[in-house]
């Protein structure tokens, strides 16, 4: 498995290397199979974490 996208300092998505399937972890830090429910999770879960980034470079 290679880290595609870090969404936060949680949860990454991964894809094999052999046969490309797409990875994720859920909440519990349990590596499960992309979908679209985790899909969505993981678009919202990155834009908290990027205003984040942004209101702390502000401060």
């Amino acid at each position: 498995m290679e880290i595609s996208h870090v969404v936060n300092d949680r949860i990454n998505e991964m894809c094999c290397k052999k046969c490309g399937k797409e990875m994720t972890n859920n909440i519990y830090g349990d590596t499960v199979p992309m979908n679209d429910y985790y899909l969505r999770i993981n678009e919202s879960l990155s834009q908290l974490a990027r205003r984040k980034r942004l209101r702390q470079k502000a401060a």
